[in-house]
């Protein structure tokens, strides 16, 4: 620990400021928020219940803290029976740990399809998928519980993320925009809604239970 003191001359009045961080304390700044305000979760999970939204939240949350992404509230990309994804996380613009820009705002994200260089992890990895010369298994299949415009289907979000039955179901986007034996086809191609499968095992769906994480703050 170190303590400085700064002796400062002005208008007559000397003043001296004592600190443990280096600065005066009508000087100091905060650290300017990260510039990372996307990324897809690095931890993975077996099934459907995560706890809610705010389960799913803290996941997002803690992940980026542990990666020493600063200056955000980060929220998961998720519908439920009354809210919709695309609500949930700010106006944009969102950028990777790479610093690669994945839209400007919600208009552009909804137009994109999946990409693996893209949408990587808060660490900027990707994540394994059909791409050409992915590492094994597929776990390219992340939770959104939404329409490709970020709506809710709420008979496809596990019980609004509270549940792991067969019987309840989920809807899964595509990180890499690439579906099974490499087609680009049809809803392969979404990020956000591209198949349905049970809330039971994720791994069925090629998935490791992962989800997109938004800066849902103004502060960028």
């Amino acid at each position: 620990m170190s303590l400085r003191f700064d002796i400062r001359v002005g208008l007559g009045a000397v003043a001296i400021c004592g600190t443990l961080n280096g600065c005066c304390s009508h000087d100091c700044k905060d650290d300017p928020p990260s510039k990372t305000t996307f990324f897809v979760t690095s931890d993975t999970h077996d099934n459907g219940d995560l706890g809610g939204l705010d389960g799913a939240d803290k996941r997002c949350r803690d992940l980026a803290a542990a990666a020493n992404i600063k200056g955000h509230t980060f929220s998961a990309y998720l519908s439920t029976s009354e809210v919709n994804a695309k609500d949930r996380i700010g106006k944009g613009p969102w950028k990777n740990a790479r610093g690669d820009q994945i839209a400007s705002d919600l208009q552009q994200l909804e137009g994109k399809s999946g990409d693996a260089t893209l949408f990587v992890t808060e660490s900027g990895d990707q994540i394994n998928g059909a791409w050409e010369g992915s590492p094994l298994p597929s776990e390219h299949a992340i939770f959104t519980g939404s329409t490709s415009k970020g709506l809710k289907l709420s008979d496809e979000t596990c019980n609004d993320w509270t549940s792991d039955k067969a019987t309840e179901n989920a809807r899964f986007g595509f990180s890499d925009g690439i579906g099974p034996t490499g087609s680009t086809a049809g809803d392969f191609k979404s990020w956000n809604s591209a198949i349905t499968k049970p809330c039971d095992s994720t791994s069925a769906a090629a998935s490791a239970g992962r989800l997109y994480c938004f800066a849902s703050d103004d502060s960028r």
